[in-house]
């Protein structure tokens, strides 16, 4: 699912007024200078690190993992040291109103009921996924089909299908 425009805007806000330097300590492998091209004995400005970050997150499809990021500095700090991030709260509305929801439990935003991709959503290339198959078998089936109508076996097996995609999904698996 794409995230409007003006998402992308009040993160780079966000990112502009919550952090000077310290945002890149949260990114340890990225290069400010690499990326914006700046020569390395001249400072980036604020709103000029925003502009990039959230540049690189478009392009990477990765603007959610940040925002979870930014959430747990917010509420947890970082390094020992507690951090506001101003705009945090307009950020994530503006991700609910594009169909995610924010799940305290995992601490991860997950695709809201109505807007599910099909499959499995976005997988990070180099990350591990744990992964669990559920297969269900109907004893004595050649029987029950056998012994009831059609439509009764159809319904009720419609049901099963039915109750284990509530339940998985409830978990936020995915069949």
């Amino acid at each position: 699912m794409a995230l409007p425009n003006s998402t992308f805007s009040q993160l780079n806000r966000t990112l502009a007024a919550a952090f000077s330097g310290d945002v890149l300590r949260v990114l340890p492998d990225y290069d400010i200078y690499e990326r914006t091209g700046y020569p390395r004995n001249i400072p980036v400005q604020s709103p000029d690190v925003a502009k990039q970050i959230t540049a690189d997150l478009r392009d990477g499809n990765r603007l959610l993992r940040m925002v979870e990021t930014l959430i747990d500095i917010d509420r947890n700090g970082y390094t020992g040291r507690r951090y506001e991030v101003k705009g945090l709260n307009r950020v994530i509305a503006e991700i609910e109103d594009a169909g995610y929801y924010y799940d305290d439990d995992t601490e991860l935003f997950m695709e809201g009921e109505n807007n599910r991709t099909p499959g499995w959503g976005y997988l990070q290339p180099g990350v591990n996924y744990d992964f669990s198959f559920l297969k269900i078998d109907i004893v004595k089936n050649s029987q029950i089909v056998r012994k009831y109508s059609r439509q009764l076996v159809a319904r009720t097996y419609n049901d099963v299908k039915k109750l284990t995609r509530e339940i998985v999904e409830g978990r936020n698996g995915r069949l």
